[in-house]
């Protein structure tokens, strides 16, 4: 797959994830509906200024954008090839276990360090579109799940426990014990992570 075709594939992709129709796109941008379309056929020409109002439309920076491998799909990630989407440092930290953005199902390693503090839990800035499920690899985490009634669930879990998140579900996480917990976390469509707090994910 060329630089081209990765465009237009990963604008189809995103366009989706924003659940955003072509009508939607041409409207913001100002392109009409069947130039959109040829490109994410890749079948038409598009400019440096063109992926740019359309990422402004996907609330997107073109520089993010453009560092996406949307055109590498490999079904082999070794342990040394997992691109790290989050890392603070003695807090939390990403690793995603599937590459290619066109995946459907991916998975993320989530490695939570100790803390002593028993306020610092990582947290989800805000519910997933998607139902979780979330298998302890080793140490021990504390899950707490708030559901769309406002029941609140808290659970420790083990190497070998595994729990189901349901889509809405805000959810927060914490190493338990001294010793650093890493989890597997399957999932369909990419969770929302945020950056700003070191406490959040």
């Amino acid at each position: 797959m060329n630089k081209v075709e990765m465009i237009g594939s990963g604008i189809k992709l995103l366009r989706k994830q924003k659940n955003m129709t072509l009508a939607d796109v041409a409207e913001a941008t100002g392109f009409s509906i069947s130039y959109l379309s040829k490109i994410e056929r890749n079948q038409g020409s598009i400019t440096i200024d063109a992926v740019a109002k359309i990422c402004s439309a996907f609330d997107m920076d073109i520089i993010e954008f453009l560092r996406m491998d949307f055109g590498k799909d490999k079904l082999l990630v070794r342990r040394d090839e997992r691109k790290v989407i989050l890392n603070k440092e003695g807090i939390i930290k990403y690793e995603l276990v599937t590459n290619g953005h066109l995946k459907k199902l991916k998975g993320l390693i989530v490695t939570l360090w100790p803390d002593n503090n028993s306020k610092n839990f990582a947290r989800v800035a805000q519910p997933h579109t998607t139902d979780e499920l979330a298998f302890i690899l080793e140490g021990e985490m504390i899950l707490v799940t708030l559901d769309k009634y406002g029941k609140t669930t808290q659970n420790l879990l083990r190497p070998g426990d595994s729990y189901y998140v349901y889509a809405g579900e805000k959810h927060a996480l914490k190493c338990h014990g001294d010793k650093p917990c890493r989890s597997l976390w399957s999932y369909i469509s990419p969770p929302c992570f945020s950056e700003d707090d070191p406490t959040q994910h």
